[in-house]
Formats: structure tokens, C-alpha cells, sequence
């Protein structure tokens, strides 16, 4: 079994650009989940980056139907608590990642996932936890 950790920038696709290699890698991920009982995380804080993306570009009313969306996936939301706040603050002062990635990563290092993502900062990390890019 694999687990796996989302960036926001995998699922914002999934709202904007219905086709394309992110969706590709989405949907293999979520097979395997249903399939092979892999498990999907991603942290609130980047559902908060996937909510402010949709509500600057369409609306609000739409960012909230994107997490219910998101919601019905097989898809498990990790809350950002406080040991995961201070997990992504000493990430990011050891790296220079942003706060947010930095969220993603410390999951990704606590879940022992591979982080799934389009978004090169993460080369930053790419020698503390393994990476999937998209």
C-alpha cells in the first residue's frame, strides 16, 4: 500500500483544466486509493490555498463547492494542528519553502507519503521526502 500527500496545485486543475497531465496523475491516484486501498491526504491548509484560487478566479459560492467536491473524493483531510504547525515552521526555516508547502511537506515527512505535485519549490525538499512530479 502507498500513501500519498496533494499539493494544492494537483487539485486546482481539476476545477480549471478538466484534461492534461495533473489530471492524468489524479486520476491514477484515486484509482489506486479505490482499488488498492492506497491512502490520500492532503492538509487543510492547502484546501485553503484550493478555496482562495477558486474564489479569486470564479467566486466564493464556487470555492465552496469545490471542497465539497474535493469532500466526495477518496480523499483524507489532515488538519492543521498545532504539531503540524510547528512541523511546517521548521521546515520552512530549514529549506526556504513557502508556509503553505511547507504544510504539504511536513505531512508528506509525518505520513512517511510521497507528495505529489507540479510546483518546483518542492526541489527544495527533494532530499528529505520522496516526490511525485506531475
Amino acid at each position: 500500500m502507498k500513501t500519498f500527500v496533494l499539493d494544492a496545485s494537483v487539485l486546482i486543475p481539476y476545477f480549471f483544466e478538466p484534461e492534461g497531465l495533473a489530471m492524468d496523475c489524479l486520476h491514477d491516484i484515486l484509482a489506486r486509493s479505490w482499488v488498492l486501498g492506497d491512502r490520500t491526504f492532503i492538509s487543510t491548509i492547502q484546501l485553503g490555498e484550493i478555496f482562495h484560487h477558486v474564489a479569486r478566479r470564479v467566486s466564493i459560492v464556487k470555492a465552496h463547492e469545490a471542497i465539497k467536491a474535493i469532500e466526495k473524493l477518496r480523499i483524507e483531510s489532515a488538519d492543521f494542528d498545532r504539531p503540524r504547525m510547528i512541523r511546517a515552521a521548521e521546515l520552512r526555516l530549514r529549506t526556504g519553502l513557502a508556509f503553505a508547502d511547507s504544510a504539504a511537506a511536513g505531512l508528506a515527512l509525518e505520513t512517511g507519503s510521497v507528495l505529489v505535485t507540479s510546483d518546483r519549490d518542492f526541489k527544495k525538499v527533494e532530499k528529505l521526502i520522496k516526490l511525485r512530479w506531475v
